[in-house]
């Protein structure tokens, strides 16, 4: 169930909500969509702040399936560094244009491992390592090095696609 909505509530406003938060995943072809709460006009029946849309970079040629914020970033004046990948076969890296902007861009695509749509990414604790999940059974290992990103490992064995990681 969303949250706000009681079992009293009308199916035709769970619908309306269920649309609207269907609306703000990173789930589009060739781009993100960021929302922000804070930003938000307070909803009118549970008067707390409502989702706004308020970036979409763009860059991937296909569905983002998944989206990974690096945790070790984002601190101490580090602008914010996320991971998206995608069914283009593409992982891009993302790094957050300042700490107070909305604004990203991309400073990495790690290609040419994954021959089918890559479904999940993860960062390590440490935020050195991304692991990838891919249609073509496989798990990928990247390590970042200064800029660079480079593929360490390949884990394969799976039957099928691997869908998370």
């Amino acid at each position: 169930m969303l949250d706000g909505l009681g079992k009293g509530d009308g199916e035709e406003e769970a619908a309306r909500r269920r649309k609207s938060f269907r609306n703000l995943q990173p789930l589009h072809a060739g781009g993100i969509r960021s929302a922000s709460a804070s930003t938000g006009v307070p909803d009118q029946r549970s008067g707390r702040p409502a989702l706004q849309f308020t970036y979409s970079p763009s860059g991937h040629t296909d569905r983002v399936w998944g989206l990974a914020w690096n945790l070790a970033t984002d601190a101490d004046g580090v602008p914010a560094i996320l991971a998206s990948c995608s069914g283009d076969k593409t992982v891009r890296i993302w790094q957050q244009r300042s700490r107070s902007s909305i604004s990203f861009d991309c400073k990495a695509v790690l290609e040419d491992i994954h021959t089918r749509k890559i479904r999940s990414c993860v960062w390590s604790p440490s935020g050195k390592q991304l692991a990838t999940a891919g249609f073509d059974a496989t798990t990928a290992i990247w390590e970042q090095n200064g800029s660079d990103f480079e593929c360490v490992s390949t884990l394969e064995g799976h039957e099928n696609e691997v869908k998370s990681v």
